[in-house]
């Protein structure tokens, strides 16, 4: 087979191609900031309870409504999306010390990612996933929502695509595209499904872009054993008390209410336009300095607590742009060249996340061959290299999963 090693020597003899890697993996954690920008931005408006204008107040009461007015309803789709062009992204590679040629920076200038939801309740009534529980990005089995997620070229190519349809999970790739974009030659995945073991075919369909599917169940199954194969023991995440939360949300709106900045701009396109802006810096650290006396009580905060990044954050403000359309937020907009610190007052990477509340339903994909724990297992041991290895257990079923226990028909 083609081992991880062989390949990695093939993706060092490509040289600067790979490259890339190193831009998509500083746009990624950019691109973070922003999502939890988003995330919170419902939580920094309630927080701003010291306001020293009357407007500052209406503008962080407006921005706590306009979020609070997209989870209303049943359904909700967006989009993020880098809002520049390839002569910015390449701009912004040379920020990480890095080159990006033009058909790169075409490439990447094209991806965006959209993401659906319908529910059968309004989505402010759905309980968020419990860490712990395979609930990753919401995909965590729940019947009641179906979700989508897809990483697509501007043109409308799909390059990943997961599912949530009535409680069971979907996903496809088009790895040959994703080899592509990551730097990666595809001939080397041509050679890898040339060698797969024969119990390893729905690992060739999943190399050939097919559509696969799982039910929640067998996959919180394989991931409890995984847990317990790595000594760590499955089940549902520590929850916090009553008491605990509320300290919690109390030492966050504290620091958002001093640190964080509301500014009514106008109007443009028909939306309102209100800026919300942070010391950078200073937010990260006021954060983690509230939150420290509550680790006692809250374990999980300590591993996020560490001050030894804090440097490498840009000591300036930032800032970062939403716009209210009939009274609901209709997108958030940041330019990443803010968090770079190399970055001048010339450079510029916005990145936009757009809203919707409406949503075409979710559909199951036809045609999706089913992923059993068997499938997990024998996926999980090539991975870490004893499936195939000379000497190593392939084709021996000891410790694998039943075949028949996958919750699902053969083909959905």
């Amino acid at each position: 087979m083609v081992s991880w090693r062989s390949r990695s020597a093939a993706a060092a003899r490509r040289g600067p191609r790979t490259q890339r890697g190193t831009v998509i993996t500083a746009i990624a954690k950019a691109t973070r900031a922003t999502l939890a920008a988003a995330g919170c931005a419902a939580l920094i408006a309630a927080g701003i309870t010291g306001c020293d204008t009357v407007q500052q107040l209406s503008a962080a009461q407006k921005v706590q409504s306009a979020f609070r007015k997209l989870t209303e309803g049943r359904a909700l789709a967006g989009e993020l999306s880098l809002d520049a062009g390839p002569d910015q992204l390449r701009s912004f590679a040379k920020l990480t010390g890095e080159e990006l040629d033009q058909q790169d920076a075409e490439t990447l200038s094209r991806l965006s990612l959209a993401f659906s939801v319908t529910a059968d309740k309004p989505l402010k009534d759905v309980p968020a996933p419990a860490s712990g529980t395979g609930g990753a990005f919401g995909l965590n089995g729940d019947s009641g929502v179906d979700l989508d997620y897809a990483m697509r070229s501007k043109g409308g190519d799909t390059m990943v695509e997961l599912r949530q349809v009535d409680g069971r999970l979907y996903a496809r790739a088009d790895v040959q595209a994703l080899a592509r974009l990551s730097g990666e030659d595809p001939g080397d995945l041509g050679a890898m499904e040339d060698e797969l073991p024969p119990e390893l075919k729905v690992f060739r369909q999943a190399l050939e872009g097919r559509w696969l599917a799982v039910d929640a169940r067998v996959l919180k199954k394989f991931g409890d054993r995984m847990q317990h194969d790595a000594g760590a023991t499955p089940g549902a995440a520590p929850s916090l008390d009553a008491g605990a939360q509320r300290r919690l949300m109390d030492a966050l709106k504290s620091v958002l209410a001093e640190d964080v900045s509301f500014e009514e701009k106008g109007q443009q396109d028909g939306a309102q336009r209100i800026v919300v802006s942070a010391p950078a810096r200073t937010l990260v650290r006021d954060l983690q300095k509230a939150v420290q006396p509550l680790t006692g009580s809250i374990p999980a905060l300590r591993n996020g607590l560490s001050g030894a990044g804090t440097e490498q954050i840009p000591d300036r403000t930032v800032s970062a742009e939403l716009r209210i359309k009939d009274g609901a937020i209709t997108s958030l907009s940041l330019d990443l060249a803010q968090l770079q610190a190399k970055a001048g007052w010339g450079d510029h990477l916005p990145l936009k996340l757009s809203f919707s509340r409406q949503a075409a339903p979710v559909q199951a994909p036809s045609g999706a061959t089913v992923l059993t724990q068997q499938d997990l297992d024998q996926i999980s041991r090539l991975m870490s290299g004893e499936l195939g290895a000379p000497g190593g257990p392939a084709g021996s079923d000891a410790g694998s999963f039943s075949p028949d226990d996958s919750g699902l028909p053969d083909q959905v």
